[in-house]
């Protein structure tokens, strides 16, 4: 029994691996075709949706992988996940358990934009994809929150990890910052909330190495899709006062049904 336990260990190391390989290989091949899809496209919002239809399939095909190979388990009901599909105009707010959880809940999001660290677009081998597609929280809010609303008012959503950066390892949550709730404000437009469930990621959390997986399982995902958060709720409160309570009821949301 403990030689199948280590044989399966060993094996979901290889398939991480092997995940990471491919995302590795996509990222870099579109990092490539990037200065073609610009030529081509009129507009910075052009550009965009255009590199982004591409890295869809791309980012699909990495998900399929992992749960073909056994290395993920994605529970969700049909419910939820067509709530994802047809999402529009809506700020997507989620927990951060693991390194995972943005080109999973890309892959089912049809035209999300992601507001990400500053340090993932410096000195970072993401950051030519980051900084031609996503925005990051070094620009002046100002003009995050213009692009925001071209992207929102254009039918996209907008991403976002509520606390800032991946849970504790031991997953507790850390607490929320008020970038969503700032959006959803400054754009007038609901927050979705997104509890990502599941067992503890390890081998996927901050400061887990490279060859470490769950000793014991697959990685499960069990997702679900909260009632919306209307910022109409904060109507005629002051603005520093209407994006607190914003947060907090996001918080008391995904904590709440962490609980169950």
């Amino acid at each position: 029994m403990k030689m199948i336990q280590k044989i399966l260990y060993v094996y979901r190391i290889v398939c991480k691996l092997l995940t990471f390989a491919y995302f590795g290989i996509g990222i870099s091949l579109e990092i490539m075709i990037l200065p073609i899809v610009r030529f081509f496209s009129k507009t910075q919002q052009d550009f965009q949706r255009r590199a982004r239809k591409i890295a869809n399939p791309i980012i699909r095909g990495g998900i399929k992988f992992t749960k073909v190979s056994g290395l993920v388990k994605v529970k969700i009901s049909d419910e939820d996940k067509k709530t994802l599909r047809n999402a529009k105009s809506v700020v997507v707010a989620a927990n951060h358990p693991a390194f995972f959880d943005s080109v999973l809940l890309l892959s089912m999001l049809p035209w999300s934009d992601i507001i990400a660290k500053s340090a993932l677009s410096k000195s970072n081998p993401l950051s030519p994809l980051i900084n031609s597609l996503f925005m990051t929280n070094a620009e002046d809010f100002s003009k995050i929150l213009e692009r925001c609303k071209v992207n929102l008012g254009d039918g996209g959503t907008i991403l976002f990890f509520a606390e800032g950066t991946r849970s504790h390892s031991d997953g507790t949550l850390r607490p929320f910052k008020k970038g969503a709730a700032r959006i959803a404000i400054g754009t007038n437009c609901p927050i979705l909330p997104v509890y990502l469930g599941g067992n503890l990621k390890i081998g996927m959390r901050k400061g887990d190495k490279l060859l470490q997986v769950n000793p014991t399982e697959r990685y499960i995902y069990d997702i679900h899709v909260l009632k919306p958060i209307a910022p109409d709720e904060f109507e005629g409160l002051p603005n520093g006062i209407a994006v607190k309570n914003c947060t907090e009821k996001l918080q008391d949301a995904i904590y709440e049904a962490k609980k169950d």
